[in-house]
């Protein structure tokens, strides 16, 4: 859990300091716990995550340096996504091809639906996104609370 809340953290952009001394004080709390005989181990104990934390710095300097090089490495990338799926379902793999096609989240993706594609002019109007709560799959509107228009690579 605390190596998640790291990585929130990171995502959230919040400051290298902010981090390391939140991090310090929750550290010094759980040692407290191991001495006392609360807990085993030091959970607050990560590692790795100023690495993260440079990492994420460069990548808001450089954005593409995320990106994929070219088309053989995406479906390659698909394809590993198929062999390590459930009985290899294909279908996997034409999610992420779509999704890297049209820059598109993953709810957005799951939102779709055939309706919203024009295949004459190859775009999608992405509407709503579906994701999972309470009691299952809900769909809501997007991210930016308005319909886009967007082109699908043929």
């Amino acid at each position: 859990m605390v190596d998640r809340a790291v990585h929130g953290w990171i995502a959230d952009e919040h400051s290298l300091s902010t981090i390391k001394n939140t991090l310090a004080v929750l550290v010094r709390v759980m040692e407290q716990a191991v001495r006392d005989g609360i807990i085993d181990i030091n959970p607050a104990r990560v590692t790795g995550w100023q690495h993260e934390f440079r990492q994420a710095e460069d990548e808001l300097d450089d954005p593409r340096s995320l990106a994929l090089p070219d088309w053989k490495s995406l479906k390659r990338l698909a394809d590993a996504l198929v062999a390590r799926s459930s009985n290899e379902y294909v279908g996997w793999g034409d999610v992420v091809l779509f999704a890297a096609c049209t820059a598109a989240r993953i709810g957005e993706v799951s939102g779709c639906r055939v309706k919203d594609l024009d295949t004459t002019e190859w775009k999608w109007k992405i509407r709503r996104q579906t994701t999972t709560a309470p009691g299952g799959l809900v769909d809501k509107g997007t991210k930016g609370k308005r319909a886009r228009t967007v082109p699908i690579i043929e």
